[in-house]
């Protein structure tokens, strides 16, 4: 019997705000020796057969969120973050995935942008740059399918993620 396949599902910035934020995500993994990640925001997970996605793409569509705060905590991939505005598409977009068959989801939903996975070591941030990020929305494009350990704890583990597929919005 084959393993149940997991994929983790994550709205992605538009390439020019994806670079905007991958260039403070990469300065900070490099100050660690970490992996750098692609920006994103997590939906759900689902574990088993991949979902229509079409209702959720839909209602991405266009989708333009406001940066609200920056935030930090303990939590290995909630260390440094951009929170985002609770966007009714977003919140939609979340409630559709959470309704798929094999959804998980291990908290609640935070709509943030991640820029370091475990603390930063001391003076590597450039709390100017990091502050910019909250001067312009953020605009998304895409939905991504990563396949992903079910607790991600470590540099290891988010060396291991595999992005498998991209859907467009």
């Amino acid at each position: 019997m084959s393993p149940t396949r997991r994929l983790s599902y994550w709205v992605v910035p538009r390439a020019d705000d994806t670079a905007r934020y991958f260039d403070v995500i990469s300065r900070l993994a490099k100050a660690r020796n970490a992996p750098a990640f692609a920006p994103h925001v997590s939906l759900a997970s689902i574990e088993g057969e991949q979902p229509d996605l079409s209702p959720c793409l839909d209602l991405l569509s266009g989708l333009e969120v406001q940066p609200v705060e920056i935030g930090m905590t303990d939590a290995f991939t909630m260390s440094l973050f951009v929170r985002l505005e609770h966007h009714p598409a977003l919140l939609e977009a979340r409630e559709f995935m959470l309704n798929q068959p094999g959804a998980i989801s291990s908290r609640d939903f935070d709509p943030h942008l991640s820029l370091c996975y475990g603390a930063p070591p001391e003076g590597a941030v450039d709390w100017d740059e990091v502050r910019a990020l909250l001067d312009q929305p953020v605009r998304f494009s895409a939905l991504h399918a990563v396949q992903i350990p079910p607790i991600v704890e470590t540099d290891e583990d988010v060396r291991g993620w595999n992005a498998l597929q991209t859907f467009p919005f």
